[in-house]
């Protein structure tokens, strides 16, 4: 590289990636370059503002750039002819822009994907959670005109002096317990989908580990289910708030999985 085209070089530099409007002058440049026009038919080319335009074209003029022939609205602006012997400078220099530039916005569609995805899943789990709530309410087989009453033992099927001492089993843990299971069943549907998408991608034994892990947990949200229960003829008593702790972690611990999973 000759002394006289590396100042050029550093100075085009400065003025496309090193500076705010970087973008703008790169491409008035490339529009002055396929036509000579006036500031007015710029803005109008570029769709932006006559006085940007103005601004943009100062500088690119006062640095040498670009030069001008005429006066008033009719001074047309040309690339200079240093431009113009030097212009694959340019190119190289708008092209590691523009993939920058290109790789910024695919960063930032990833994150907003991610963050969809976030929100989708959260709006279909508020569905499930409300769907699952109005199946318990209608589906108990223990009726109590508060959620807060304790349950009323079968006491047709158990002895009754052998469970008389049992206290603290009242109808919303069952409930609770009833919503959790329907939302861990429906975060393992999501982590199962993802894994089997992720093996496609990558034939990796670690995702086949996770994939079975994913379905065993899949079998016990369901099989723990009080409606799947309800549907056999079981029915569950006598367990208090650990009716719903096991599955309130298990909800916890998936919810963070299912996080790393989609970051």
């Amino acid at each position: 590289m000759s002394v006289r085209v590396r100042p050029l070089k550093y100075l085009l530099g400065w003025l496309i990636a090193g500076t705010r409007g970087g973008v703008t002058r790169a491409k008035i440049i490339e529009t002055l370059r396929e036509n000579p026009q006036n500031a007015n038919q710029l803005a109008n080319s570029l769709e932006m503002d006559y006085r940007t335009i103005r601004h943009h074209l100062k500088i690119l003029q006062k640095n040498r750039i670009i030069t001008s022939a005429g006066d008033g609205y009719a001074n047309t602006y040309f690339l200079s002819t240093d431009m113009e012997e030097n212009y694959a400078i340019f190119e190289e220099i708008v092209n590691k822009l523009w993939q920058k530039q290109k790789k910024g916005e695919k960063e930032v569609n990833i994150h907003m994907n991610k963050y969809v995805k976030i929100w989708i899943i959260f709006a279909i789990l508020l569905v499930v959670a409300v769907f699952a709530d109005y199946l318990a309410t209608q589906n108990t087989p223990f009726p109590t005109s508060s959620m807060f009453e304790p349950r009323q033992l079968p006491f047709d099927r158990i002895n009754i002096d052998k469970y008389s001492s049992i206290i603290g089993d009242i109808e919303i843990f069952y409930k609770v317990k009833t919503i959790l299971s329907s939302i861990n069943a429906t975060l393992l549907v999501f982590l199962l989908v993802t894994y089997v998408d992720i093996y496609k991608k990558l034939r990796s034994e670690f995702t086949i580990g996770l994939i079975v892990f994913s379905l065993t947990l899949l079998l016990y949200a369901l099989t723990s289910n009080p409606l799947l229960q309800w549907l056999f003829g079981y029915r569950a008593f006598g367990l208090g708030p650990f009716a719903m702790l096991p599955d309130l972690f298990t909800s916890l611990a998936l919810a963070v999985l299912l996080y790393l999973t989609l970051k």
